[in-house]
């Protein structure tokens, strides 16, 4: 697991070579955006993007001639040179509690659950499996933790959750309802110093605005 989402925002202080050169130093072959701005960064790098749908444009791609266009428009010129893994739409399920969030506390329940993350992911296995669809891979496109700016955000509480949670995908044992890696997306590669909206928003980074880190990550592969 070696997926960090990447804010259009910080392409107004870092290039985008400067932010390719910095996923391949860390072995990070995978990445997220939420806008086609930052799209020219990533021909011919080789990381495997997975591309948001941007809020403002979600409405409008309910109709099928619409998304044809949006696709003729930001995937089909870069498909020979950007390597696009998947299209998402959807974000921002907030868990709020911390110990079990952080995967720090053991036997939550009789069924085994260890942590939230695994309790959330297995209801929608099971959502799927009632519709007929058991085999279907869930990609989780979307994690992360504030380092600062409200309850329980804090330095200290955001490596330790990156830390678990890369650990924990990573390994193979997967959910009690489904074994094996889980494909993860951390959230965010960098702070946001200019995002409206709550503090906590401007703080989901694993490095700030000028490229320096805020705690050391292992990332697997």
């Amino acid at each position: 697991m070696s997926a960090i989402l990447l804010l259009v925002e910080i392409l107004s202080y870092i290039t985008g070579k400067e932010v390719v050169d910095l996923y391949k130093t860390n072995g990070i072959g995978r990445m997220r955006i939420y806008y086609e701005k930052a799209l020219q960064a990533l021909r011919g790098s080789g990381i495997e993007l997975i591309m948001d749908v941007a809020k403002d444009t979600l409405q409008s791609l309910t109709n099928a001639n619409a998304a044809r266009d949006w696709v003729n428009k930001y995937v089909t010129p870069y498909s020979r040179d950007v390597n696009f893994k998947y299209i998402v739409v959807g974000n921002e399920i907030g868990p709020n509690t911390n110990e079990v969030a952080l995967f720090n506390q053991q036997g939550i329940d009789n069924a085994g659950y260890q942590n939230l993350f695994d309790a959330m992911l297995d209801s929608i296995y099971a959502a799927v499996e009632k519709v007929g669809a058991p085999n279907l891979k869930i990609v989780v496109s979307e994690s992360g933790w504030p380092s600062e700016g409200g309850d329980g955000a804090s330095i200290e509480n955001a490596r330790t959750y990156y830390s678990n949670l890369i650990d924990h995908v990573s390994s193979g044992n997967g959910t009690p309802k489904r074994r094996g890696p889980i494909e993860t997306y951390l959230f965010a590669m960098f702070d946001e110093n200019q995002k409206s909206g709550k503090e906590t928003e401007r703080h989901f980074g694993l490095y700030r605005p000028d490229k320096s880190s805020k705690y050391q990550l292992r990332f697997n592969n």
